[in-house]
């Protein structure tokens, strides 16, 4: 028990600690039960060869207030990604969703976001490059097309689409697109052939 000149508070609380839960138990009640928190906080873990999964079920009962909750779950595949799909219920009139996925494989690299707290589309950011390689004894071949995007519950702000390929010791070749930021959108256009560099 906390006791000040100014409020009195009770606390009560519980750990939970095994290989398969993690989590918290607890209550306070300020000033005699004027106000009562119970917070009930478990993290599930489930494990396989090569990925782990945290499900969280996170529950905050303000007695004659607020029921706050975070459910959800979030992945992670070992060295390839990393997922994350999480939604909170009672903070406010409107639900908080969150969305994001890292990506490291071999077709793609990149991560995506996305943060919804009203209605609309949300906050939306995106920077992803596709990926094809191709190795060959004489020239191998890689193939890349990145994307950035970035929107808020307004508008667009950026998008960006590009390609770019190498053959190894023969050239390179890269054409893009830039649209949002500027009125007019932004295009580009290049090749340079890497034998003829090497001659000079």
């Amino acid at each position: 028990m906390f006791v000040s000149p100014w409020k009195k508070a009770a606390v009560n609380g519980e750990l939970i600690d095994t290989s398969n839960v993690k989590g918290l138990l607890g209550k306070i009640s300020i000033d005699e039960g004027h106000r009562v928190y119970n917070l009930d906080a478990k993290i599930l873990i489930d494990r396989t060869k090569d990925r782990v999964t945290y499900t969280p079920k996170i529950s905050l009962d303000i007695h004659d207030w607020k029921n706050v909750s975070l459910t959800g779950g979030i992945s992670y595949k070992l060295k390839q990604s990393l997922d994350a799909d999480l939604l909170i219920t009672g903070a406010q009139d409107v639900p908080i969703e969150i969305q994001a996925s890292i990506l490291n494989t071999e077709t793609m690299i990149g991560m995506k976001s996305k943060l919804k707290y009203q209605k609309g589309e949300g906050y939306v950011f995106e920077a992803i490059t596709n990926q094809k390689i191709e190795k060959k004894k004489l020239r191998s071949r890689y193939t890349y097309e990145p994307r950035v995007y970035v929107r808020t519950p307004d508008e667009e702000l950026l998008e960006f689409n590009g390609s770019a390929i190498l053959i190894s010791g023969k050239s390179f070749k890269a054409s893009g697109s830039l649209n949002k930021l500027t009125k007019v959108p932004y295009k580009f256009n290049g090749k340079i052939l890497l034998f003829i560099m090497q001659i000079l």
